[in-house]
């Protein structure tokens, strides 16, 4: 007979409900007309997951395109990788502006 000490023991587990929290747009969007604009066009946008270039594995395979990077000062941004924040990059697309031939954006009150 076998004894009670060479049975599998049970594991308890528990249930946890995960629940997707709306964007907590306090602070971030100051003009309550913009808020509403952004709620309307913005808040259920999809966004792409973020992509990044390996330069160096371009570099060693002979590829040339990376010039283009660097001559514009791309090369660090072409290649960031991290944690990127959905709700956060809505905003600043949502109030991304072209003045002179740059784009600006307002966040939290501050352009950006």
């Amino acid at each position: 007979m076998a004894s009670s000490s060479s049975r599998p023991k049970r594991i308890k587990r528990t249930a946890v409900k995960i629940t997707s929290r709306p964007a907590n747009l306090d602070g971030w969007i100051s003009d309550d007309e913009q808020h509403d604009i952004f709620v309307k066009n913005w808040k259920d946008r999809n966004i792409i997951n973020p992509k990044y270039i390996d330069i160096d594995f371009f570099r060693t395979n002979g590829f040339r395109f990376q010039e283009h990077f660097a001559y514009q000062s791309l090369e660090k941004f072409v290649q960031l990788q991290g944690i990127y924040y959905p709700n956060l990059l809505r905003v600043f697309y949502a109030n991304a502006r072209e003045n002179n031939g740059t784009v600006v954006s307002r966040l939290k009150g501050v352009n950006i």
